[in-house]
């Protein structure tokens, strides 16, 4: 079973050495590896012409994604040979295992994910359990519900399920979170998801682009909801729609814990948000902050 492992770069010379030993040290060897530069302007794509010498599994190509990641994954995905991918981001580490861990799921699912440890870029601490579950029966609802539990640096796939060839969303808008609508259009075509329960590599969090991130997330949610909420029945449509407030107004809440209260109503009364009720808002920040008056 061969395995086209998708690298993307964009002055990431820091983290090559490391990102070549989280690829090398796989005990499973059967793979070719697709780098994906930015233009680079760090010497990223000099390091790794470098880096893979005497690798005759190794290739390189430079593509200007405009900060589209979705739009360099789908580069990979044309270019590659193999009828299985990976994922993996230039600051991200698997351990040795994964690749072996996860093959071994391909033969009766179509899908497999894991979970990641998330560490603070700077201080390499553990900063939280990541949030993933088994996408069982209803997939497409759960998911939808229950929002994005697979990490694309943990994934392990079939290039094409079910007729459908793998393709990232490349509207600027889903920008955050274009891997979660891929997720959807697969679980709605009947994809065999299966999560493995362990940690077999671990994220980097990078504290200056973590607001950013964060915010266009927001946005995507409201883009993801109204795509497929036609698709729920009328009782779902309802949970799914306040658990999507929640996780909004949770974001929010933690963007406002760093900035300030100008920042979230700035935020709050853009046109493009979501009409989310303020009281809400305001019910599920006094309860976070244990406040009893508001």
């Amino acid at each position: 079973m061969q395995i086209s492992i998708i690298v993307l770069t964009y002055n990431s010379i820091n983290y090559l050495e490391k990102c070549f030993e989280s690829i090398f040290n796989q005990t499973y060897k059967d793979y070719e590896v697709i780098f994906i530069d930015n233009f680079s302007t760090d010497g990223t794509y000099e390091r790794i012409k470098e880096l893979k010498k005497n690798k005759d599994n190794v290739q390189i190509h430079q593509y200007k994604n405009c900060g589209n990641m979705a739009a360099s994954r789908n580069i990979g995905i044309k270019i590659s040979k193999n009828d299985y991918l990976a994922f993996h981001d230039s600051d991200d580490f698997w351990y040795k295992n994964k690749l072996e861990t996860s093959v071994s799921f391909l033969k009766n699912y179509d899908f497999v994910y894991h979970n990641f440890k998330i560490l603070n870029e700077a201080t390499r601490e553990n900063l939280k359990k990541s949030y993933r579950y088994q996408i069982k029966k209803n997939k497409f609802e759960q998911l939808l519900i229950r929002g994005n539990p697979i990490a694309t640096s943990s994934v392990v796939c079939k290039k094409k399920i079910n007729n459908f060839t793998l393709n990232f969303t490349e509207e600027p808008k889903l920008m955050a979170i274009e891997d979660y609508d891929l997720w959807l259009k697969l679980a709605y075509l009947g994809c065999k998801f299966k999560y493995i329960e362990k940690d077999l590599g671990y994220l980097l969090e990078r504290v200056d682009s973590e607001s950013k991130v964060k915010l266009n997330k927001v946005h995507g949610y409201k883009i993801i909801f109204n795509k497929y909420q036609k698709n729920l029945n009328k009782s779902l449509k309802t949970k799914a729609l306040s658990l999507h407030r929640y996780r909004v107004a949770n974001i929010l809440f933690i963007l406002c814990k760093k900035k300030s209260i100008n920042f979230f109503l700035s935020v709050l009364f853009k046109k493009s948000f979501f009409k989310l009720k303020i009281l809400s808002l305001i019910k599920i920040i006094k309860i976070k902050l244990n406040l009893k008056n508001y």
